[in-house]
């Protein structure tokens, strides 16, 4: 009704107008009648039986943290991780290799540090720790199959060589400090000692120097078993090889305060141990969003070969000052226990391993957890390191030339295994397609 009113205003002003020659003001009232009329106009409800046309209003922009949680859509059917490492290894074992003493406790040759005495103390000896290592993971694999039941998977773990020493010197000039090898004497059965720095005689220096490295390969075979309080569960199935490669280097070096003559011994001991073993596991994960939690626990069952070498020489010039002669054998590495020994045990290496991940992108992953691993036969160097010694074979003992046996045959390679573990935390990124 209001539209038709104004419609008819408007005739009636442009007649008016127009007859009475106001051609301009009649323009503007029409004008302003047009605009009366838009304004004015309503909305009528629709008919019965007919169709509203409906608006589609676009969706609310999700908030920063729906889309922290959305549920990634990629389905990835392979992946490629780099972990850096910061693991902590296991301290090496070694007996006592240096003493000193006070000079009015004197051992069997006449020299102080003997094991027991009064007032001796060990230098060197005990365990060598390590530093934390720096390593590095490297995995890769892929599911066979469309439905992700099947896959494979392979890693590489590394552990570069660390490294620990302990040197300790003496002047040789009256009042300073005496430096003694102790040693169980097999010719007396008695404890005894010989000396390496000797107030008023002779200067002496002595260095243990200490190395491991382990790295581990491994290949599996991944078996999709189902969910467990919606984790899903992988069987892990293959093949483990793990080596475990550590040295113990023992110097000296002996030198008269008159400067006529020089000692120089080395003695190394050298352990490789090899694991092939079969592997059995399980890993669990669960996704949320655009986090990720998992967990796997593996079991390696197999052969441990220990191999140990050992090898050592004396340099001097005491007898013949014109020249450096070389003697087999220095102090704990002799002609009876120097060479090749092999060993195989039975051994077990269980890893644990727990991590947290976060999705960058849409194919790359933030890792970081924490990771144990332990290996239950290893043969160490210092544990091969023998004590009990006939110092009748070594001119590092007598000061003579001779290299003849007498007595007792000792030192003796008595193998003797032991443990060995690592653990750490690991950070790494792992790109999946």
């Amino acid at each position: 009704m209001a539209s038709f009113g104004v419609k008819l205003i408007k005739r009636f002003v442009r007649s008016y107008f127009v007859l009475s020659g106001f051609k301009v003001p009649a323009l503007i009232v029409i004008l302003c009648c047009q605009g009366l009329a838009i304004s004015q106009e309503v909305t009528l409800p629709p008919l019965p039986g007919s169709v509203v046309p409906q608006v589609d209003t676009p969706p609310a922009e999700p908030g920063f943290l729906d889309q922290l949680l959305q549920e990634p859509r990629l389905e990835p059917r392979a992946w490629a991780s780099v972990d850096y490492l910061l693991w902590f290894t296991q301290s090496a074992p070694m007996p006592p290799m240096l003493t000193t003493g006070p000079l009015s406790e004197l051992g069997p040759s006449g020299l102080p540090g003997v094991l027991g005495a009064p007032g001796t103390q060990t230098l060197i000896g005990g365990t060598m720790g390590f530093v934390p290592s720096s390593g590095v993971r490297i995995t890769g694999g892929l599911w066979l199959d469309d439905d992700q039941q099947f896959g494979l998977e392979g890693s590489y773990l590394l552990l570069p060589q660390q490294t620990n020493a302990y040197t300790y010197s003496a002047s040789g000039q009256p009042g300073s400090t005496p430096l003694s090898l102790p040693f169980f004497n097999a010719q007396i059965g008695a404890l005894d000692s010989t000396g390496v720095a000797s107030p008023g005689s002779y200067s002496g220096t002595a260095t243990l120097w200490g190395a491991s490295t382990f790295q581990s390969a491994e290949v599996n075979m991944l078996h999709r078993i189902g969910t467990l309080k919606n984790f899903t569960v992988d069987g892990l199935l293959g093949y483990r090889w793990g080596l475990l490669d550590e040295v113990m280097q023992y110097t000296t070096m002996s030198e008269k305060v008159d400067n006529s003559g020089t000692l120089q011994t080395t003695d190394r001991f050298h352990s490789q141990n090899s694991l092939y073993a079969g592997q059995i596991g399980l890993r669990l994960n669960r996704d949320y969003g655009r986090f990720g939690l998992g967990g796997v626990v593996k079991l390696a069952m197999g052969s441990m070969v220990e191999v140990t070498k050992i090898n050592g020489a004396t340099y001097t010039n005491l007898f013949n000052p014109s020249q450096i002669e070389a003697f087999p054998g220095g102090y704990f590495a002799q002609p009876t226990n120097e060479g090749y020994h092999r060993e195989n045990r039975f051994a077990v290496m269980p890893e644990l391993g727990l991590n947290g991940s976060v999705r960058l992108l849409e194919r790359l992953k933030l890792n970081m957890g924490y990771n144990f691993l332990f290996l239950s036969e290893v043969a160490r160097p210092g544990d091969q390191i023998s004590t009990t010694i006939n110092p009748s074979q070594s001119p590092s003992f007598t000061g003579t030339p001779s290299t003849t046996l007498i007595g007792q045959a000792a030192p003796l390679f008595t193998p003797i295994s032991s443990q060995y573990f690592a653990h750490g935390l690991n950070f790494g990124l792992e790109w999946v397609w």
